[in-house]
């Protein structure tokens, strides 16, 4: 259950960041629509809830508080690291949400 809710928060995370105009340019090479940058934004929301919900399932609340925070620093730290220095490798993210 970790590794799916550590999945989900780096995807979550992913979505937040694309979510940001200056993040989406740099990976789709495009404007980011107002309707699809919130819709970008509660997909990743929904994600980041669903990854506390598989943590508190399978470790419990009072641990899923502690490794939540834990996941999604690290999905923060990887997802700056992707945009950093490999943004294109988000494109494909970023196609579904393009229309």
């Amino acid at each position: 259950m970790i590794i799916l809710a550590a999945i989900l928060s780096l995807l979550a995370c992913t979505l937040l960041a694309l979510s940001q105009r200056k993040h989406w340019k740099k990976v789709a090479g495009t404007e980011l629509a107002v309707h699809a940058s919130k819709a970008i934004r509660v997909c990743g929301w929904l994600l980041l809830v669903a990854a506390w919900v598989l943590c508190i399932i399978g470790e419990g609340v009072s641990f899923a508080a502690l490794i939540l925070p834990l996941l999604i620093a690290t999905a923060s730290f990887i997802t700056a690291l992707i945009l950093g220095f490999q943004p294109k490798l988000l494109t494909p993210l970023a196609g579904v949400f393009k229309r």
